[in-house]
C-alpha cells in the first residue's frame, strides 16, 4: 500500500515518470481533513504523516499538496508532516523482552515427561476435597407452609391443543387433492 502503479496514476490522471511523485493523490486531501487509513497505522503518506518531496508546496492550487494537518499549537496531528524529526526508525532498538525462539520446533521427549509429571500433580492436588464446609439441610429446600403458589384451576395441562379446528375439519373432509384434470378436446366445427 501507498505505491501507485503507472495503470493507477494514468487511471486517476495522475502524472507518469520520473516527477510522478511530485503530485499529491487526490484523496490527500480528504485524509488531511478526516485522518490516516485505520488499516494501516505504519504507512507513511507524504503531506498527512510524512514530509513531502523536495520542490513542492502545500497549498489548494493545481499540485498543491493541501493543508498540513495541525493541531490549534501548529503541532502535527498524525505525524512528522513539516520533515523536523531527524531520528530513523532503525535508530529504534528491537525489543528485548520479544521471545524469538523458532515457534515451531519439537520438544525433547524429557521436557514432555516433565510437563505430564507436573499437570498429574496439579490435578492430584485438585482432587483433595474439603471437609470443612456446610451441608445444607434437605428441608431447607421445602415450602414451609405446604401451599404452592399456582391458584386452583391453574395448573398445567397434560396436552395443549396447537391447531385450530378449522383445518382439522377440512383435512378430515376432504378427500386427497388431484393434481390435475385432464381436460377432454373439442372439435369446432
Amino acid at each position: 500500500p501507498g505505491d501507485l502503479s503507472e495503470e493507477l496514476r494514468t487511471a486517476l490522471g495522475m502524472p507518469v515518470g520520473p516527477n510522478a511523485n511530485k503530485v499529491p493523490p487526490p484523496w490527500l486531501i480528504a485524509m488531511q481533513r478526516y485522518g490516516p487509513p485505520p488499516s494501516y497505522p505504519n504507512l507513511k503518506i507524504p503531506g498527512l504523516n510524512a514530509p513531502i518531496p523536495e520542490g513542492c508546496s502545500f497549498g489548494y492550487h493545481a499540485g498543491g499538496w493541501g493543508k498540513p494537518p495541525v493541531d490549534e499549537n501548529g503541532k502535527p496531528l498524525y505525524g512528522d508532516v513539516f520533515g523536523t524529526n531527524t531520528s530513523n526508525i532503525d535508530d529504534i532498538g528491537e525489543d528485548p523482552n520479544v521471545d524469538r525462539s523458532l515457534w515451531g520446533e519439537l520438544e525433547s521427549e524429557s521436557e514432555e515427561e516433565s510437563e505430564e509429571e507436573e499437570d498429574e500433580e496439579e490435578k492430584d492436588s485438585q482432587n483433595v476435597v474439603d471437609d470443612s464446609g456446610l451441608v445444607t439441610p434437605a428441608e431447607g429446600l421445602v415450602t414451609p407452609s405446604g401451599l404452592t403458589s399456582i391458584p386452583a384451576g391453574m395448573e398445567t395441562p397434560e396436552a395443549i391443543e396447537l391447531r385450530k379446528k378449522k383445518i382439522e375439519n377440512e383435512m378430515d373432509g376432504a378427500e386427497t387433492p388431484v393434481l390435475y384434470h385432464i381436460i377432454p378436446e373439442k372439435r369446432n366445427e
